[in-house]
């Protein structure tokens, strides 16, 4: 069966460069199908590209991820060719207020765009029931197929290295700012504490920023640690080194920065990081997101500390999780240096917990939907 799958994607040096939501989407759920069904045959498409119909005609299923783009008739044109297609959705499309990306929105229409997607869609994949309920609204045809993990990726093993301190990682991407600025006062009074600064460390993950140029990664370094002031006068020459925009070793600081990774290589962040700290407000667009930071924890031996909202409250426990609607993250700091085999406890647990995430596991799904339009 052959199956075209049309996506958002960079070149870069004539290869393609995805992004996160391309990686667990579409590039790893069909990586895993192929390894597991090798009667399945995926090729990659931009949905920039004109694509005509000779080439089209070769594959049984298209499917296209987030939303159709429909400027060059290829709605039009697939169902002319008799050709099914699926849409696959991981967000809301409605945004928060003071989401990055409202203005994008605003001015690209891109809010109506995906919904007239879901409804000419043959069917729509998406990664919980809490948004399959919202697509529902549009399209009846709705399959969940949750976020996973390739286990046979060395990247997702437990890797992990150990340290004298406490980590605490957050990995959230450019989008989370609201998200992280509700607990921004909590990390910093965490970071002034002395037994705080001197046995733990904040890790900020996926820095990308250049001196004199606007970065959200500049934003959280100045949410986290005070614009750096919790680090002097101790750390004055190193704060001058991060001043710098240098990448200074760290590993024995307070606080870290970690570089931005390609997207298949991103676990690697996990293997130095004991805590994933992953703040999530209570809101609609929130509610209707994955687990996806629990089941990266999980698979990477990593415990969490995060909101009890949905979606997280599908999935947390008290054994699994330290809950941030339950006490604050400076609270659990001090309790966690007090009770630091805990850590690993709840770690442990995640790992069982989340070890149902497996693309080896879910694959069938994707199998099944797919087989029905042969």
């Amino acid at each position: 069966m052959k199956i075209l799958l049309i996506h958002t994607f960079g070149i870069n040096n004539g290869k393609p460069v995805f992004n996160a939501v391309s990686y667990y989407r579409i590039n790893k759920p069909n990586e895993v199908l192929q390894r597991l069904y090798p009667e399945f045959e995926c090729t990659h498409a931009h949905t920039e590209e004109t694509l005509p119909d000779d080439f089209l005609k070769e594959f049984n299923l298209i499917i296209f991820c987030r939303q159709i783009n429909n400027d060059k008739g290829i709605i039009e044109q697939l169902n002319k060719l008799d050709i099914p297609f699926g849409l696959d959705l991981d967000d809301y499309w409605y945004l928060c207020e003071d989401h990055i990306l409202q203005e994008h929105y605003d001015l690209n229409d891109t809010t109506n765009k995906i919904i007239e997607s879901i409804k000419v869609a043959h069917f729509v994949t998406c990664t919980t029931e809490i948004l399959a309920n919202k697509i529902k609204e549009h399209n009846k045809n709705v399959y969940v197929i949750e976020n996973g993990i390739d286990t046979e990726d060395q990247l997702w093993q437990n890797n992990h290295i150990e340290s004298k301190r406490i980590r605490y990682g957050f990995t959230q991407g450019s989008t989370h700012i609201p998200d992280v600025y509700s607990i921004h006062q909590d990390i910093q009074q965490s970071l002034y504490n002395q037994d705080f600064n001197s046995n733990c460390q904040v890790i900020l993950t996926g820095w990308n920023a250049i001196k004199s140029e606007e970065s959200v990664y500049i934003g959280y370094e100045r949410m986290l640690t005070d614009n750096l002031k919790t680090m002097l006068p101790v750390e004055r020459e190193y704060c001058l080194r991060l001043i710098k925009y240098k990448f200074p070793n760290g590993i024995s600081k307070p606080y870290r920065r970690v570089g931005a990774l390609p997207v298949y290589e991103f676990a690697k962040v996990y293997d130095e990081i004991d805590i994933s700290v992953s703040p999530l407000l209570d809101n609609e667009f929130n509610n209707c997101k994955s687990e996806l930071k629990m089941i990266e924890a999980g698979f990477k031996g990593c415990a969490i500390i995060c909101h009890n909202v949905n979606p997280y409250s599908n999935l947390m426990t008290k054994d699994n999780s330290f809950d941030l609607t339950e006490k604050s993250f400076y609270e659990w700091s001090k309790y966690i240096l007090n009770n630091p085999s805990i850590v690993k406890d709840k770690a442990n647990q995640l790992t069982l917990d989340t070890k149902r995430f497996s693309l080896d596991l879910l694959t069938d799904k994707r199998k099944e939907l797919y087989e029905q339009y042969k």
